[in-house]
């Protein structure tokens, strides 16, 4: 769970800043704002990185254990067994808490982004460059969910750039150049603490439950074995 809580609010900071490159601020539409946010954190994008990161966690929780590990290797199918009974529940969980990140991330971008900003954000990360941006960036971050939040960052955005073709160059930079990636790589930090706080609540409401339904999985499996 830890993993995620990187992972995810690293999501939100890395599209937001990808790849970066001052009107005053005015109230955005909600429309465009409530697409953007959609857009950056679409549901299948965060489900499938937060499916890997679970993977990762769930194994790496298991090898820094002895006795889980011990236990584990007692009985060969237990943890499959236990991982597969936790994954459906964990995946409920966060579809259940994504609203609530978008709402913050939207409340961050609606009043620190101009109409236009948000507009251009909203074009550029929906043009055919945008979208190979935002695919790799949520697949640099699923390779390896345990890096810190800053080498996640460094190698997405290496990603990212080694992905650009030069048909894609046009469009880079001239998004890198609008006050929109600007104001955007100011708010990162606030996109990040804000995330990094839906994270923590998250696991503080579901953790419980997913530990819960762990211990129950493993009894109804050994029990079987009997």
């Amino acid at each position: 769970m830890n993993t995620l809580i990187s992972a995810l609010a690293l999501g939100t900071a890395a599209l937001s800043s990808a790849p970066t490159l001052a009107a005053p601020v005015v109230a955005a539409p909600a429309k465009p704002v409530d697409q953007l946010v959609a857009l950056l954190l679409s549901e299948e994008a965060l489900v499938r990185l937060g499916v890997r990161a679970f993977d990762v966690s769930f194994e790496r929780e298991v090898s820094t254990d002895p006795a889980l590990r011990a236990t584990y290797a007692r009985h060969a199918g237990l943890k499959g067994h236990v991982a597969g009974a936790l994954r459906p529940a964990f995946v409920k969980a966060l579809k259940k808490e994504i609203p609530a990140l978008r709402r913050e991330i939207r409340a961050i971008a609606s009043n620190g982004l101009t109409a236009t900003e948000i507009a251009d954000s909203l074009v550029f990360f929906a043009s055919p460059t945008g979208q190979k941006v935002r695919a790799k960036v949520y697949e640099t971050m699923g390779n390896d969910p345990t890096k810190s939040p800053e080498a996640m960052r460094s190698a997405a955005m290496s990603a990212v750039m080694a992905n650009m073709k030069p048909a894609d160059y046009p469009a880079l930079i001239a998004f890198g150049a609008s006050s929109a990636a600007s104001k955007m790589n100011t708010l990162n930090p606030r996109i990040a603490a804000a995330s990094q706080a839906w994270s923590d609540r998250l696991v503080a409401k579901h953790g419980p439950r997913m530990r819960s339904l762990a211990a129950a999985a493993a009894k109804r499996y050994l029990k079987g074995k009997k």
